[in-house]
């Protein structure tokens, strides 16, 4: 009998249990198989539709953000405070020359070994903001490290790259072109001052005269000539001006008066 009754209640129990594990939770009332349990599937229904709403506003975040972000033409990189990557878009894989997709969940020491990139993202997790000059790859990016908090701790860390190569190639040409007008100015200016005050001292013989001021009517034309070319230049950085190029003979240009090449 006690066998029996054993064979007899695990049937029961099975034939009691299978309807409520077969319900699907996507479909809850196809299988509603017992109205007292109507009120909770209700329930399910109502929770998993609040979880695909929540899901879907996710993803249509997550897809906006990446839009965003990949259409950036600076480098943008998410990590946790382990230093794992959470996310990063095309330009930083550019950067940092990341090829394949597998990226995510790898640590950043796998993707680049840079010490001052590893001190930014140690410094961030601590809590502080770091803005520094990096060298990758023969280039020079501004790296801002941003430490991303909640609940007042430091969950992970935003790693931003900036490119200042052509920036910085920019102002040292600047430097270069100012110090070469600096010193093509102060000839002709030296000489223009030079002659005027020998005239004006009285120093210079009355036959002399008429030649000092031929060198200062020439040396204020070069002067003026150099003017001209420094707002050529200007004009042609601020509205980018397409320039003409034309061939011509160094040696003629060296020696105006030769008449030609000679052997």
């Amino acid at each position: 009998l006690t066998v029996l009754a054993m064979v007899l209640a695990r049937r029961q129990r099975k034939a009691i249990v299978q309807p409520i594990i077969s319900i699907g939770l996507d479909r809850p009332f196809e299988e509603d198989a017992y109205g007292e349990l109507s009120p909770l599937l209700r329930r399910i229904a109502a929770q998993k539709r609040q979880i695909n709403q929540q899901m879907k506003a996710l993803q249509d975040k997550q897809a906006e953000f990446d839009i965003i972000t990949g259409n950036m033409d600076e480098g943008l990189v998410v990590v946790n405070r382990d230093g794992v990557v959470l996310s990063l878009n095309q330009s930083a894989r550019d950067i940092l020359h990341i090829q394949g997709e597998a990226v995510k969940g790898q640590h950043i020491l796998a993707l680049n070994r840079n010490v001052s990139l590893q001190q930014a993202i140690r410094s961030a997790v601590d809590g502080q903001k770091v803005n520094e000059s990096v060298e990758l790859s023969g280039k020079t990016y501004q790296l801002t490290a941003s430490p991303a908090l909640s609940g007042g701790k430091v969950q992970g860390v935003m790693l931003l790259f900036l490119d200042e190569t052509d920036k910085l190639l920019a102002e040292q040409q600047r430097r270069e072109f100012s110090a070469n007008v600096s010193h093509e100015l102060k000839s002709p200016l030296t000489s223009i001052s030079g002659y005027a005050e020998i005239i004006h001292n009285g120093m210079a013989k009355p036959e002399d005269i008429r030649e000092f001021a031929f060198y200062i009517f020439e040396e204020a034309n070069r002067l003026i000539s150099l003017v001209e070319d420094i707002l050529k230049i200007s004009r042609q950085v601020a509205t980018k001006i397409k320039l003409h190029h034309v061939r011509l003979e160094l040696f003629e240009l060296a020696h105006p008066t030769s008449g030609g090449r000679q052997p």
